[in-house]
């Protein structure tokens, strides 16, 4: 569920798109039109930190703001029916954080540091 499409962060930084998956978790997707480069980790770890802090009531307050939501209405109900019996009836938001980089190629520097992760570091 697409809460919002350039959304800025109160580190000045914008983020392409912000999603909610059916448990409540918080995507983070990164576009890169070209090759993405090393400095994109920083940039996306940047986005991670600040999402990390987010409550129930600032990503409602987001989904309001690009108007993915109509008047009145809550992203709990939004998020109800989006998922459709998909999701928990009583989800907890923002309980992990998924990050997404969209590319045609990596800097192969990438490839090497995100390596250690998959090994739980």
């Amino acid at each position: 569920m697409v809460l919002g499409k350039q959304v800025n962060t109160s580190y000045g930084t914008t983020i392409d798109i912000l999603e909610l998956t059916s448990d409540g978790d918080i995507v983070i997707v990164e576009l890169k039109k070209a090759k993405a480069p090393r400095e994109v980790l920083t940039q996306i770890f940047e986005y991670l930190v600040w999402a990390e802090k987010l409550r129930y009531d600032e990503l409602n307050e987001i989904a309001h703001s690009k108007r993915k939501l109509g008047e009145g209405e809550s992203l709990m109900k939004a998020f109800l029916e989006y998922f459709k019996g998909r999701a928990d009836a009583n989800p907890e938001f923002n309980a992990s954080r998924r990050l997404v980089i969209l590319t045609h190629d990596f800097d192969p520097k990438i490839l090497d540091r995100l390596s250690i992760m998959e090994d739980g570091v």
